[in-house]
């Protein structure tokens, strides 16, 4: 998957992106990567409380990455 959401994300092609960590964390339960760049994209998309779910769920994963919290943050904002 690693190429297909890099491509989909320099196009903004959202959704597809979206499809593609889907598909990244069924694999992966565990993959809080996923969760976060997932997230991020639902924060562009305006689905706010979807990108808390996410991140929140990343944060569950791995509590001391602290790019979950900075985007838990800029996504309340």
């Amino acid at each position: 998957f690693p190429v297909t959401i890099e491509r989909s994300m320099k196009t903004r092609n959202y959704i597809i992106a979206i499809e593609d960590f889907t598909k990244s964390i069924e694999l992966d339960e565990k993959y809080a990567d996923a969760f976060i760049q997932r997230a991020i994209v639902k924060s562009e998309l305006g689905d706010y409380r979807g990108a808390l779910i996410d991140n929140n769920k990343a944060l569950e994963l791995d509590p001391k990455n602290i790019e979950i919290n900075r985007n838990n943050i800029f996504t309340l904002i």
